[in-house]
Parts: C-alpha cells; sequence; structure tokens
C-alpha cells in the first residue's frame, strides 16, 4: 500500500516537474509574481531587431511554446513527450513594455500572424500560430490586457 502511493506520487511529481521548474527558477523571477497564467500555445516565431542599420530578420522560424500570464509573456522551447513535457527558458517580454499589431499584411499566413514590439519597436516578435482560431484568441486576450493596464494606469 505504501508502496503504490509513492509510485503515485513519483508519477505526478514527473508530471508537474517541468511546470515547477518554470514556477520557481525562471531567470524573470517567480511566475507568480505575474498573475494568472492566461494561455499557453505552440507558436513559429521571428524576431526583427531594429538597432542596426540593416534591418536583421531571422529567416527561419524558431519554434516556441508560449505562456501569456498577466504581467508576462513568456517564450520557451518544448522537449520531451507529449505526456511529460519540459520546457526551456528562451525570452520574456512584460506586458507592460509591449505593443500589439494585429495585421500582417502580404503573406500567405496573414490570418494566422501578428506581431508584439517592445516600445520605439527595437524589438519585434512575429509570432505565426497553428490556427486562425488560436490567433484571435491571444490577440484579443492580449488586447484585453493592455487595456487593463491602461485602464489601471489612468485611475492612478
Amino acid at each position: 500500500m505504501l508502496l503504490m502511493f509513492f509510485l503515485t506520487l513519483h508519477k505526478m511529481c514527473l508530471l508537474i516537474k517541468p511546470y515547477l521548474y518554470l514556477f520557481f527558477f525562471h531567470p524573470q523571477g517567480c511566475l507568480t509574481d505575474y498573475g494568472q497564467l492566461l494561455l499557453q500555445s505552440p507558436f513559429n516565431v521571428w524576431v526583427e531587431n531594429k538597432k542596426d542599420r540593416i534591418k536583421e530578420l531571422r529567416f527561419k522560424a524558431h519554434q516556441r511554446y508560449i505562456f501569456l500570464y498577466e504581467g508576462l509573456v513568456l517564450f520557451t522551447k518544448k522537449y520531451g513527450r507529449e505526456e511529460s513535457p519540459s520546457y526551456a527558458f528562451k525570452n520574456a517580454l512584460k506586458t507592460s513594455q509591449i505593443g500589439l499589431t494585429e495585421n500582417m499584411h502580404g503573406s500567405k499566413a496573414e490570418g494566422r500572424k501578428f506581431e508584439l514590439w517592445l516600445h520605439g519597436r527595437k524589438q519585434i516578435y512575429i509570432l505565426q500560430a497553428p490556427t486562425p482560431e488560436i490567433k484571435l484568441k491571444w490577440v484579443s486576450e492580449i488586447k484585453r490586457v493592455l487595456f487593463q493596464q491602461f485602464e489601471h494606469l489612468k485611475g492612478k
């Protein structure tokens, strides 16, 4: 009986291990500081840097698994099997420092792409969702978060 308990506990620990790592040890601090987890999905991501004179855009997309918190957009790389994935930290953007471009024109996948950018558009993240529905869900949720932040600042 005790052995069954420990085996069950071990299986549960294996399932939540990747989340515990991100939850407690990610470079931006404790994820609980950034509010509730709102969305998570895989994306193709391109990064454009505008600080150089020559526009630098990676032509090859990176596969990223992105978590949206109320105060943070967390970019990770997903490893392992679907039953027990692991996530490696790649980047994080505070939602208080980002802007959103909802519609991308001139591409076959424009119905699935949107941009997140830092103030001044110094760095632009082009995200391509797996489906137009996922893009719509993410854009709506990001707009809601940004509007809430605006309302909060307006009320101060």
